[in-house]
């Protein structure tokens, strides 16, 4: 079976690729979640901070924080936010 370049897009990467390649699949990393394989089995997952950190506040039950979305009501609406929507 021809071995996939790391710098493919796709997010299984074997853990020998990762070990001769880390600085290219932590860069892939950084645009998506990476899975590396051991055996031709997912064993973990590399991501960047702020993902991790969204996937955090939506299993805490922040939905709101981790999509960066504010609470209005609409008595908190101004008349130029009313007039716009």
């Amino acid at each position: 079976m021809p071995q996939t370049p790391p710098t493919a897009r796709r997010s299984d990467v074997p853990l020998t690729r990762f070990h001769n390649h880390t600085g290219e699949v932590l860069d892939l990393a950084l645009k998506a979640p990476v899975t590396l394989t051991k055996h031709g089995r997912a064993q973990w997952k590399i991501s960047d901070a702020g993902y991790y950190d969204r996937l955090e506040a939506l299993a805490a039950g922040n939905v709101l924080a981790a999509l960066n979305r504010q609470h209005l009501f609409s008595a908190d609406l101004t008349d130029d936010m009313i007039g716009r929507i």
